[in-house]
């Protein structure tokens, strides 16, 4: 294996991305018990612009500034709590998330938002 050394520029992109993160996974959709973050589209991003090793590492970043105190989670929650309560899975699965951004993965999520849709749709009334 080749010893690769990581350049300026992947470290800078790597931060800015747990920044951009931290900012905007606090934002949420309220519904029900488990929220809707904007941390969702920004891991996507990181995704797609970093790839899964460094945008793993951006979302390593932003759980551990989450789980040291810093409000960054959503609805400004932070620490062991909020990893542990209802919404700890989808901390927790960020990290995979970040790993299997594919093609695929993304045609599968619009075939499932499409499937959402079409199942939540109202009924037309029938007189």
């Amino acid at each position: 294996m080749k010893n690769q050394k990581i350049t300026t520029y992947q470290m800078a992109v790597t931060a800015v991305m747990a920044a951009v993160l931290c900012v905007l996974g606090p934002l949420t959709v309220p519904i029900g018990a488990i929220p809707i973050s904007l941390a969702n589209f920004v891991i996507c991003l990181t995704a797609w612009l970093l790839g899964p090793k460094f945008g793993t590492l951006s979302v390593v970043i932003y759980l551990a500034i989450g789980l040291i105190g810093v409000p960054v989670f959503s609805g400004y929650g932070a620490g062991l709590a909020k990893v542990a309560g209802p919404t700890g899975g989808y901390l927790v699965g960020y990290l995979l998330l970040d790993e299997q951004i594919t093609v695929m993965s993304v045609i599968g999520a619009v075939l499932i938002t499409v499937g959402v849709i079409v199942a939540l749709k109202k009924p037309k009334e029938t007189v």
